[in-house]
């Protein structure tokens, strides 16, 4: 009985955020085009391959999946380091809402001496629909039996089963080399069109801000740490994920590394939710992540402060562009 109570909070709390609700990585480090959209190109090869999958809350029998699939590559034109790539992403939460979004997105990468400034923009459609097994509402819930009844009218006159929209991102990023450190800084903001998503009526999306920040710094030869924090914003609702990276590199004929951190998620006037294990391995132009969500929010008494799971995977081809030298010389 106390579960189908449970069942029922969460259902209703999906269906009042809907119009709310974003992708969202924990490994935001290895999700370059949902982080920002200065992201695209802004790597060293020649093109990239990124795929991520999240399941989060398996134990309400309803969990959240998120899955991505994106590419992007290097253009050259006029000796300017441009770029282009595209995303596929689908949402499905709770088992109710399934979102599916085609963005494409093109960037610009410039450096001058230490410093890299890239921007970036992307745009493509939206598509989000109420799944028809799962369909139930809060008029539906029959209060002497402890379950959904779907027999009982739902007295939603103007409901709609899908919605498409379009929907434009924007973003730019800054990359500072200090001697063998590294600083970077992005900005991104999602929704800038203001998109109608509502299933009942007029909602406008209000944009999304997204921050990001990590600073590379080497211990030695071998081991270097990388503090990293990313904060977001959207309407009333915040969220802060930060932590710190520890990179190894292994001996072997082959470059490769191991990698592993920790991380905290809190948000603005509201208690932390959850810390994150992460544990990433590098071998020559292959990059695999895996991280654990351990859930401490008050949700945790159904979940056993169990969260997500999360798989990254990227593949970066070599770079066949000749850099330039200067060879010093003396003049006569």
């Amino acid at each position: 009985m106390y579960r189908n109570y449970f069942l029922l909070i969460v259902t209703l709390f999906v269906a009042g955020t809907s119009s709310a609700q974003d992708v969202h990585f924990t490994q935001f480090f290895n999700s370059p085009l949902t982080t920002d959209p200065s992201n695209t190109g802004n790597f060293d090869g020649d093109w990239r391959i990124a795929s991520n999958y999240r399941s989060q809350w398996k134990q309400i029998d309803r969990p959240y999946l998120t899955q991505s699939l994106s590419f992007d590559r290097q253009i050259y034109l006029f000796n300017e380091n441009l770029s282009a790539g595209g995303i596929i992403i689908n949402d499905r939460s709770a088992g109710t809402l399934k979102v599916m979004k085609f963005l494409a997105s093109v960037g610009y990468h410039k450096k001058l001496n230490k410093l890299k400034i890239s921007g970036g923009i992307q745009g493509g459609y939206v598509s989000k629909q109420i799944v028809p097994p799962d369909e139930t509402f809060h008029d539906q819930f029959n209060w002497n039996t402890g379950y959904f009844d779907k027999t009982l009218p739902n007295n939603e006159a103007s409901l709609q089963e899908s919605l498409g929209y379009i929907d434009l991102n924007i973003g730019g990023a800054v990359q500072y080399k200090l001697k063998k450190n590294i600083l970077n800084f992005s900005a991104a903001f999602f929704h800038i069109n203001f998109p109608n998503e509502s299933f009942t009526g007029n909602f406008t999306l209000k944009p999304k801000k997204l921050f990001t920040a990590s600073f590379e710094h080497p211990l030695n030869d071998k081991f270097s740490v990388q503090p990293s924090a990313m904060v977001a914003e959207l309407a009333k609702a915040h969220e802060t994920l930060a932590g710190v990276i520890g990179k190894y590199k292994l001996a072997g004929t082959s470059p490769s590394f191991l990698e592993g951190g920790i991380f905290w998620r809190t948000g603005i006037k509201r208690e932390s939710d959850g810390g994150q294990v992460y544990l990433g391995y590098g071998l020559k132009s292959y990059k695999v992540g895996l991280s654990y969500d351990l859930n401490t929010s008050t949700l945790h008494t159904a979940t056993s402060y169990r969260g997500g799971f999360e798989v990254s995977f990227i593949y970066t081809a070599l770079n066949t562009r000749l850099k330039k030298t200067e060879v010093p010389c003396e003049r006569y």
